[in-house]
């Protein structure tokens, strides 16, 4: 993989796409001028999907993303199917959604698009069109390339509420999301190999996870990912809207503290930003920006802290009063 830098040959700025502005490379001794503007194929860019050379994390997510966008949206049938794919990998929902809307209008309105049968409009017919768009739905909804299942990494706004159920995930898994308010509320998980399993989403090592209806401890990566212990036919049920009663004191590495005298809590050693305080349900108890605040009395008499700090570091603790 290589970078290159777009010249402005089609203009200073296309389709978000400004001069200097990182690609990465298309051709292997030509720069992108030997190409078509808006070309309906992305070869370079199988690095980002069906594969997974190129993710978020890497150094050429940046360009990649540039020479996605430098393609344009509308293109021919089968086109539209492979950019609602690469939009989903990018993590943007919207713009996958957007390409979806353009793949479904009727042929006769504008090139590609869909026959009244729902047939792809190359044209003429394509069945890579009708499977892309499919294949771009679920990948929205649930990615595994990184051998993390990633529950909704690219929901659009408009998918508000919403279930799937029956997605396969890389190592073997099934997996069922029912989701509300564009957050995940139950993730069902069937390990029908035994695989390690590994899933993340914002904010998800605090939720209440079971295998085969028993609630059990979880590993936690961080505060995005958990590693749960499932055998070959274990279902696992992980609750987003409950938080578990089985995380350790200390979930993260940071080095703050808390005080707690008579149900005032204190927080030390960060310069805290928001703090959130959840009950065992999940439930927003208080939100403050004060270091120093008072818990009210709770029949669980256990609560989850979540600070942010200045710098966004988000960091957590399990407190129980006495």
């Amino acid at each position: 993989l290589r970078i290159e830098k777009y010249t402005g040959t089609w203009g200073k700025e296309l389709n978000g796409v400004k001069t200097g502005d990182p690609l990465l490379k298309e051709w292997k001794e030509s720069s992108y001028e030997a190409g078509q503007n808006g070309h309906r194929h992305m070869s370079h860019l199988m690095c980002v999907y069906p594969f997974n050379q190129v993710t978020s994390t890497s150094p050429y997510f940046e360009a990649a993303l540039n020479s996605l966008k430098l393609r344009g949206d509308a293109s021919t049938g089968w086109s539209m199917g492979w950019k609602i794919n690469l939009w989903a990998r990018m993590q943007d929902g919207d713009h996958a959604h957007d390409i979806l809307e353009l793949a479904l209008r009727h042929h006769s309105t504008a090139g590609g698009g869909i026959y009244y049968n729902l047939y792809d409009a190359h044209a003429p017919f394509q069945i890579d069109g009708n499977f892309g768009a499919c294949a771009g739905i679920a990948e929205m909804l649930m990615q595994s390339h990184t051998d993390t299942i990633q529950v909704l990494p690219a929901l659009p706004q408009v998918w508000k509420n919403g279930s799937v159920k029956g997605l396969k995930a890389i190592g073997d898994f099934t997996v069922n999301v029912f989701w509300k308010d564009l957050k995940p509320q139950t993730v069902d998980i069937t390990s029908n190999q035994g695989s390690p399993l590994y899933v993340s989403y914002p904010g998800i090592s605090t939720a209440t996870v079971y295998v085969n209806e028993k609630e059990i401890k979880i590993e936690a990566n961080d505060w995005n990912a958990i590693s749960i212990p499932a055998k070959k036919g274990d279902k696992v049920k992980i609750d987003c809207s409950k938080i578990s009663t089985q995380i350790d004191q200390t979930i993260d590495n940071s080095d703050f503290s808390l005080n707690v005298q008579n149900n005032t809590v204190t927080i030390k050693g960060c310069n805290v930003q928001p703090v959130v305080v959840y009950d065992v349900e999940g439930r927003i108890l208080l939100t403050t920006q004060k270091p120093c605040f008072k818990l009210k009395n709770h029949a669980s008499q256990m609560y989850l802290i979540q600070v942010t700090d200045k710098k966004g570091n988000t960091n957590t603790r399990k407190l129980v009063l006495s």
